[in-house]
């Protein structure tokens, strides 16, 4: 039988982890990884399509939940994008993103004292630097906040450029109090780069 790593599954690993299969787009994200030892994952390197082999316990998993095609006959060779690569950094499932020291409202609770806009914030040149930043570390989900993250005028565009990167926007705290930006949640859903539980705070 022949085994290939469906799309969009890749092989790949992190600093002190290796060896790893995880989803590489906003649609079929597992909560993490898949990590294997070193010689159950050599065995998975060869499901690239190519090859004529017997499944083992490890293949046989795989295949029944998705992740891995098996066909009689040879299947198509593995993108480029779905071959093995290691990152140089530590595993990170997440980072947590303050866009913004500015915000619409003065709660007493917050401790950011945001309304003044105290806090610096960064040119969007400097977030889509920080973003490349993110993607090149294989970090593939974002919690967004501030101050108030919906008053930069170019939320927008850091929005398209995470998606772009296939970058997660799992939480945005907001206070939803930013009108204008009403139909950014569309557009947010409709690109699959935000959870359905997100939250407003």
């Amino acid at each position: 039988m022949f085994y290939r790593l469906k799309e969009p599954y890749v092989f790949t690993g992190y600093k002190f982890l290796p060896f790893a299969i995880e989803a590489m787009d906003g649609e079929h994200y597992f909560d993490k990884p898949y990590f294997f030892k070193k010689d159950t994952f050599l065995r998975l390197l060869d499901c690239n399509g190519q090859n004529d082999m017997e499944a083992d316990k490890a293949i046989k998993e795989l295949v029944k939940i998705g992740v891995i095609e098996e066909s009689e006959t040879r299947l198509e060779p593995l993108r480029d994008y779905q071959k093995y690569h290691v990152f140089k950094n530590k595993y990170m499932k997440s980072i947590h993103w303050s866009i913004t020291g500015r915000c619409n409202f003065k709660c007493r609770h917050c401790l950011m004292s945001a309304s003044n806009g105290r806090h610096d914030e960064l040119s969007l040149d400097k977030c889509f630097n920080i973003i490349d930043q993110i993607s090149e570390c294989g970090i593939k989900r974002v919690d967004i906040t501030g101050g108030e993250p919906l008053v930069r005028r170019d939320f927008e565009e850091l929005v398209r450029y995470l998606s772009e990167k296939n970058i997660k926007i799992n939480l945005i705290f907001t206070n939803d109090h930013q009108p204008a930006y009403s139909e950014i949640w569309i557009l947010i859903i409709d690109r699959s780069c935000i959870s359905t539980s997100h939250t407003f705070a």
